[in-house]
């Protein structure tokens, strides 16, 4: 009866939505059709509330999407007495999944009048109240997809499992799942011939059936591999990898049958020997056990040297810690620290016993700590004691994470981390993995709609920029064990792969807990460092700041910049005034596990940022309609290769169906095939390397009372990248100064993500005619200077 009764319901607000049609509304022409603006230009109805991933997220995104809309087609203008009309076209515009799931959000006739009630009740529907019948539902609606790992199948299963509040029947339901819903139809039939078939059972089952059908297509069976090994021997048929598809087959006259010219450009193939080992764990183990007594990690600040003995046994007393803790593959570990040694011994420990390992900003306030943790759901958290109470609290909500580790001697509650190096040394053997699609570290990169997504980054794609730096290692003359200074955040790609890196290649890592400028410079010079990663900032500060004429920097050899670009005026200051011959530009993404393009270092182009990676491919294409364009052509970027990324934890990727990353960003390549960045389609705001969303910021401080309208762009600026800038548009007869602005969103966001170029005030946010902010429009008020050092 309440269904019906809710059906009925919403016919008649249909109706109502129909007959505003027929009689030509100015505000509501039909249900489906984009509705006219106050300006009669065409406005499309926004995306419906999406049901997969973080339903917070979800409806937040809708909502202001929804607000937009209701804007741009005048509805702000209605009277009171069409209320009801403007509910019944937001019930339209929600989507029919969202009706259907949530049985028309079962509004009151009080709600169904008043827009504002009828969002607050659905928000109340889709996030505040859980339905255990719906999340059960989706646990046992649940499959392994065709290109998803059992152990990601089985990650996927505990955390739906852990929401549908299973009980103490979780363990048997898991086991009833792998069995009936894992991607092998044969394997299915037979596991459900065995009577005590058990999860672990299942599980193991399950990934020998996937190593059987890998070797299978090594060893030839599958119809694309006999297709490509059928032309061998041939000597008028000649297979080679194609620069313009990605493929191996044979070329008629060098050019690929699946275009009419050849404008993908190649870097040339992965070393051969790239995926030999078992698992990245195992990988690094045996780069570990090669120099024992080599130095491999200090700690700048206290001045303690461990050599590579000593990193392995402490990180193997972390992977026996974890699996006494339960850990498996597919349980995740995150770490939310600021650089110390410690965090070197878990990171490595998780990857030691092939868990997914999540690493977040220690800056995050609560709210930013309840997406990350919410989204990876992890297990057990190292923490260092900055934040402990932070995560506490934030755990506590959530219910995540049954093991708190903290750095150092420990806190009531929660476990030291010195009292796991206390154990005795034991050996240890990483087991094998399927490296292509196990992940092995989750990093959060911010995106256009706002809040972070969790990027994956698989075994395979750190094996690969090992073996790319042991292949260009093989090319120059070193020293026989390299100095790096680590300075970046390890919950940075660019730290967290380059340590994975450094240790494996037998450098000497120096590692920063933070940035100190005479820390900085007396580590340099104390422990003659030869290279180092750093972003823009740093290089302004090497550039211009007069301290640096008191150190001794002469043993650096090679610096690599990243993150953001870098004016050639400040990089020949750098290479003059410290006498380096190479600095390194590059271009990458956390989507591409480190860098896509990297420079040869000596004589660069202004502007330049590098050639295209051994083992990846990079096309230019035509925003709009996709055509794949020449050089000198401008367009969107786009990679495929070893070094992409699997996907986003729960969110639809930037990876197409053939394997092509579309970064967002624009740029060219010249007749040399050196890659030249020149703007974004994105919109992200880079401060001090990091990311920062615009929309987030936006839509914090659209929840301010006295703020009617908002807008943040980047600014430019020599020391830091970006500042984050607001555009407010007061509510009416309402007072509030910049102060107040920026103190408002300092309490919802970390440091790097605050307004640090300030607020202006204007009349109206410049949008086009769908809603969309003309950030183009925000920057022509803003005079062009440059901030001084």
């Amino acid at each position: 009866m309440f269904l019906e009764h809710q059906t009925n319901i919403f016919t008649q607000l249909m109706n109502t939505v129909s007959a505003a049609a027929r009689h030509g509304s100015s505000s509501m022409q039909s249900s489906n059709q984009p509705q006219a603006s106050t300006s009669g230009v065409p406005v499309p109805q926004p995306s419906p509330l999406a049901l997969e991933g973080d339903m917070s997220e979800n409806f937040e995104f809708f909502q202001r999407s929804w607000e937009n809309y209701s804007k741009a087609i005048g509805m702000d203008k209605w009277s009171v007495a069409d209320n009801e009309r403007k509910v019944s076209i937001l019930l339209t515009v929600i989507g029919e999944p969202a009706r259907k799931k949530f049985f028309n959000f079962e509004l009151t006739p009080q709600q169904l009048a008043d827009p504002q009630a009828a969002l607050v009740a659905i928000q109340e529907k889709v996030i505040s109240k859980r339905n255990v019948i719906i999340d059960r539902l989706d646990f046992f609606s649940a499959g392994q997809s065709t290109s998803e790992s059992i152990d990601d199948f089985c990650c996927r299963l505990k955390m739906l499992a852990k929401v549908a509040k299973l009980g103490v029947l979780e363990k048997e339901l898991l086991a009833y799942k792998v069995v009936t819903a894992n991607k092998w139809p044969q394997l299915r039939t037979k596991m459900l011939t065995i009577t005590d078939i058990t999860f672990e059972k299942a599980v193991d089952l399950c990934r020998a059936e996937e190593i059987a059908a890998k070797r299978s297509q090594e060893l030839g069976i599958f119809p694309e591999v006999n297709k490509i090994t059928k032309f061998k021997g041939s000597s008028k048929q000649k297979l080679l990898r194609c620069k313009f598809c990605g493929d191996i087959h044979e070329f008629a006259k060098g050019v690929c049958p699946a275009s009419n010219e050849n404008l993908i450009v190649y870097g040339g193939p992965d070393p051969v020997d790239l995926l030999n080992d078992g698992s990245l764990g195992e990988m690094m183990i045996k780069e570990l056990k090669l120099q024992p007594k080599n130095i491999g990690l200090i700690d700048p600040a206290s001045g303690v040297e461990l050599s590579y003995e000593q990193i392995l046994d402490n990180s193997v007393k972390v992977a026996k810690a974890l699996q006494r803790f339960g850990i498996d593959k597919s349980d995740t570990v995150a770490i939310i620290s600021h650089n110390c040694l410690d965090y070197a011994f878990a990171m490595f420990g998780t990857i030691f016993v092939g868990a997914p390992l999540a690493q977040f900003n220690p800056g995050y306030l609560e709210n930013e700590l309840m997406h990350a943790l919410n989204m990876t759901r992890p297990k057990v958290i190292f923490v260092s004691p900055q934040v402990l109470q932070r995560v506490i609290t934030v755990n506590h909500q959530l219910k995540c994470a049954e093991t708190i580790v903290v750095f150092g001697n420990g806190s009531p509650g929660v476990i030291s981390f010195n009292d796991l190096l206390n154990q005795p040394i034991q050996t240890f053997k990483a087991d094998p993995v399927d490296k292509l699609n196990h992940v092995a570290l989750i990093l959060l990169s911010s995106g256009t709609t706002g809040l972070p997504k969790g990027v994956q980054l698989t075994q395979a794609n750190i094996m690969t920029t090992i073996a790319h730096s042991k292949e260009a290692a093989k090319l120059l003359d070193l020293p026989d064990q390299l100095v790096a200074l680590a300075v970046t955040p390890l919950f940075h790609v660019l730290a967290s792969v380059g340590l994975i890196n450094m240790v494996t290649n037998n450098c000497r890592c120096v590692l920063m807990p933070k940035f100190d400028a005479h820390l900085f410079l007396n580590s340099i010079q104390q422990y003659k460092v030869n290279l180092m990663s750093v972003v823009p900032p740093l290089m302004v500060f090497l550039a211009k700041h007069p301290m640096v004429d008191n150190y001794d920097l002469s043993s650096l050899m090679t610096l690599f910049c990243g993150a953001a670009p870098l004016s050639k005026e400040i990089e020949d200051q750098v290479r003059e005034r410290l006498g380096i011959a190479f600095v390194r530009q590059g271009y990458g993404m956390t989507e591409t596990t480190y860098v896509m393009l990297m420079q040869t270092g000596f004589e660069n182009k202004p502007g330049c940022v590098g050639k295209v990676r051994m083992g990846q491919w990079a096309k230019v294409i035509d925003p709009d309609s996709g055509k794949v364009l020449g050089p000198n052509q401008r367009g969107e970027l786009c990679f495929k290769g070893s070094l992409i990324m699997k996907g986003y934890i729960g969110k639809e990727s930037d990876v197409d169906e053939d394997g092509w990353l579309h970064t967002g960003d624009i740029g060219y390549y010249d007749e040399d095939e050196d890659f030249f960045i020149v703007d974004r389609i994105k919109e992200l705001i880079k401060y001090k390397g990091f990311q920062v969303a615009p929309a987030e910021l936006e839509a914090i401080l659209l929840k301010h009372p006295k703020v009617k309208d908002a807008a943040v762009i980047g600014i430019s600026d020599e020391r830091v990248g970006e500042l984050a800038t607001a555009f407010i548009v007061k509510e009416r007869e309402e007072q509030v100064n910049e102060e107040e602005i920026k103190s408002f969103v300092a309490e919802h966001v970390s440091q790097q993500k605050q307004l640090h170029g300030g607020v202006r005030f204007i009349d109206e946010v410049p949008r086009t005619a769908t809603g969309k902010i003309l950030r183009r429009k925000l920057r022509e008020l803003v005079p062009n200077t440059k901030a001084k050092l």
